[in-house]
């Protein structure tokens, strides 16, 4: 006899990436019922950011595809990042007969369609403020032992469930990392709010379901899974998305706090994986890419060129259509900066004309006519009228931010201009939505 269920979590649904987070939902629907599952486990991270109820929206679409599910077996979930799944985002799922969203203080029970019984612990992602109310004046270690030891309290208790009904197979839910997991970047989880693969053992759960790390790994020593998110959020994630088919085997006498009794079957979902092709534009003969490197691939090549080197780059994407490259691949191009030229002694002279000469001659330039050392000292002077060489300070005018992620998932831009000059003087403050890339900026 077994259980078999199957493992989902970080579909980050949103009016933006319905149709994607919609065809992984399909692809495990199908899944789900060819393999008969008795239930699902929905670990954290339904929703990207908050949606309409609207068609446009995406709410009734995301409806009806849990309802499809629900025909298939029960969904247990928990809640996933805050920023992610606001508050009150699960409510009308709630309603749908079905659908149990978990907390830490609970356990629930349920039957398989060989009536076999079993029992499903959660916990969402916790943050701070749930275990720092009230303890204001605390340093940062003395914080962080703090939240380690809340997290261990909650992880003794939920064991304590568990223990209640070893006769059962328990699968736990958790939303959040686990210390040395993966990121999809290829760091490691080191710090914040993370619990240690030995706290997550005093469960004792036969399988332990994660969400929050995009990149599908297990944790060693554990049966402790990230199935991954199911499609790629950003041009860092290359992996193959998918959600895990989980089967506990009942005849297996489970001997030990570490389970072994859960089979582990990766279900892949119907999106091409990505790729990222760096190639110098002074070094690389064109093409950049051959056929291979980008066939049934949505590719992402990104070419590093001077400033001055001119590139067709439509020419090139459509090279990478010709050779098999996916619908969504994109050409790129990072300018090389300019190497600056440094001499010591600009550093030691006082006058703006002195420090133009001596760079010219540590450039390897013609050195500067009599109108362009003129115009420097009118320079200085009308800076000096006004204060400014009584003190140094900086003025921030023009920002260019390029390659930040935040303001990709936000603004779908890989590079942002702020022109300060163009706005009037007094505060400037950042107005959007959450996610819009505020933070990040």
């Amino acid at each position: 006899m077994s259980i078999r269920f199957i493992h989902l979590a970080d579909i980050h649904y949103d009016r933006e990436n319905q149709d994607a987070a919609a065809k992984s939902i399909e692809a495990a629907i199908e899944a789900g019922t060819r393999e008969r599952i008795d239930f699902w486990t929905l670990a954290g991270d339904l929703f990207n950011r908050g949606i309409q109820n609207s068609a446009v929206g995406g709410f009734p679409r995301l409806l009806d595809l849990v309802a499809h599910m629900l025909e298939v077996a029960p969904i247990y979930a928990v809640s996933g990042t805050v920023t992610h799944d606001l508050a009150g985002c699960y409510e009308a799922l709630q309603k749908m007969g079905g659908f149990m969203l978990l907390t830490a203080d609970g356990a629930a029970y349920g039957m398989t369609k060989a009536g076999e019984k079993y029992m499903v612990l959660g916990l969402p992602e916790a943050g701070k403020e749930w275990f720092l109310a009230g303890a204001d004046g605390l340093s940062a270690e003395e914080a962080n032992e703090k939240v380690k030891a809340g997290m261990r309290s909650i992880l003794l208790g939920l064991g304590a469930k568990r223990a209640e009904h070893p006769e059962m197979p328990a699968v736990m839910l958790y939303h959040g990392a686990i210390v040395g997991a993966e990121m999809a970047n290829g760091q490691l989880v080191e710090g914040g709010i993370s619990i240690g693969r030995e706290d997550l053992a005093l469960v004792g759960a036969d399988y332990y379901a994660l969400g929050h790390i995009h990149l599908r790994q297990q944790i060693p020593g554990l049966p402790a899974w990230y199935s991954g998110s199911a499609y790629p959020v950003n041009w860092g994630e290359l992996d193959q998305k998918g959600c895990n088919l989980v089967e506990i085997d009942l005849s297996v006498i489970d001997a030990g706090p570490v389970s072994d009794r859960a089979t582990v079957t990766a279900l892949p979902f119907p999106h091409a994986p990505r790729k990222k092709i760096v190639v110098d534009w002074a070094a690389t003969d064109s093409p950049y890419f051959t056929a291979e490197d980008v066939d049934g691939f949505q590719a992402w090549l990104l070419i590093r060129k001077p400033k001055d080197a001119l590139l067709d780059t439509e020419f090139v994407e459509s090279n990478l259509a010709l050779n098999g490259a996916l619908p969504g691949s994109r050409v790129t191009v990072e300018t090389i900066p300019t190497e600056t030229v440094r001499a010591a002694e600009i550093t030691e002279k006082h006058h703006l004309r002195e420090k133009a000469i001596v760079y010219a001659e540590a450039s390897g330039e013609a050195a500067p006519v009599e109108s362009v050392l003129a115009k420097a000292d009118t320079l200085e002077r009308a800076a000096e009228s006004r204060g400014a060489g009584q003190g140094a300070y900086i003025r921030l005018r023009k920002l260019r931010l390029r390659g930040a992620i935040g303001i990709w998932k936000g603004q779908r831009q890989d590079e942002i201009e702020l022109d300060f000059d163009g706005f009037d003087p007094g505060l400037i403050a950042l107005i959007g939505e959450t996610g819009a890339g505020k933070t990040t900026l």
